[in-house]
């Protein structure tokens, strides 16, 4: 377990040197996080002063430790010392002492740093080297594989294979995957478990694109109470994703209607519906709206490359008049 003296010897050096290795940052995190089960037993939720003598003396340590971090990220400064920070919600007494800084990171904090979790589909996740792969675990409800960290800035912690670094940030450019769209973090998405959906055509068309490409799902801390995701689509796709996006959910629903899917009654609900009212859709609404959204990708597809072939034509005969 590290010493008080030795957190304090490294708060110094983060206020004069306005930074610590991995290796010396790594020597705080593991104590916040052994200090955090000390804290959560029963007895002790609220009652700091009543911690053993030496988690005690740490924990004044590490608040002076913490205080500093504040003031870096205030600042607008990042560094090794984000990994010092453990997302804490429970006990509530721990999560209140940390609160300060948890504001801080959401106001002032780099993107990047402030990413919580990550969901990729099998095509995106066949990409990442061992290292990285070994990090995720199989999401069975959202049929996706999942990294939620406790740890901030895990998105740029680095990974060691074969005397190569990785990062998950870095694996976003070398794959070429670009974001989409934002979300608010309680979006529901349609999974083959769970039928509870936004009554818009953004969950038809996510579910669509999750199938057709390479697919992933950033979820960050920010300055409201709730979380946000981002998107992301392999480069290639944009279009393809961009013209998903823009199918009217009133043709999805139509579509529906006309194969008897559904009744005149659910689609009045759904299309006079507050986009944010969660609906329990049936799986044969849910496969008939990606069916009619890849039919109307299919065809703007194909469209616009006619467009394109018309318009190379037209300027290759304005170059041999």
């Amino acid at each position: 377990m590290i010493s008080t003296s030795r957190i304090e010897q490294l708060t110094q050096k983060l206020k004069d040197q306005g930074d610590v290795s991995l290796e010396e940052v790594n020597e705080i995190f593991p104590f916040m996080k052994s200090l955090l089960k000390v804290v959560s037993t029963p007895r002790l939720q609220s009652k700091f002063w009543e911690l053993p003598l030496l988690e005690f003396k740490g924990w004044l340590a590490l608040e002076d430790w913490y205080r500093t971090v504040t003031r870096k990220i205030e600042a607008g400064q990042s560094g090794n010392f984000i990994f010092s920070i453990l997302f804490v919600y429970e006990p509530p007494s721990f999560h209140d002492r940390m609160k300060a800084l948890y504001e801080t990171l959401k106001k002032y904090g780099k993107p990047e740093d402030r990413i919580m979790a990550i969901w990729t589909n099998e095509k995106a996740f066949s990409l990442f080297p061992k290292c990285l792969a070994n990090l995720f675990r199989w999401d069975e409800y959202e049929k996706m594989y999942a990294l939620q960290s406790d740890r901030a800035g895990f998105l740029r912690y680095p990974h060691v294979e074969d005397g190569k670094v990785y990062t998950l940030w870095q694996f976003l450019y070398e794959v070429s995957l670009s974001p989409l769209l934002t979300l608010p973090g309680d979006f529901a998405f349609l999974t083959s478990s769970s039928l509870f959906a936004n009554a818009s055509t953004i969950p038809f068309a996510l579910e669509y694109l999750k199938r057709k490409t390479c697919y992933m799902t950033i979820a960050e801390v920010n300055t409201s109470d709730e979380d946000r995701t981002t998107v992301f689509v392999d480069k290639k796709h944009l279009s393809m994703a961009r013209i998903a996006l823009s199918v009217p959910f009133e043709d999805i629903v139509k579509n529906a209607l006309a194969q008897k899917i559904v009744d005149r009654d659910l689609v009045k609900e759904l299309l006079n519906s507050d986009k944010e009212t969660e609906w329990f859709l049936d799986i044969n609404l849910i496969n008939a709206g990606i069916k009619y959204i890849e039919e109307a990708v299919k065809i703007k597809m194909e469209w616009e490359a006619t467009q394109e072939e018309v318009e190379e034509s037209n300027e290759w005969l304005e170059e041999i008049r």
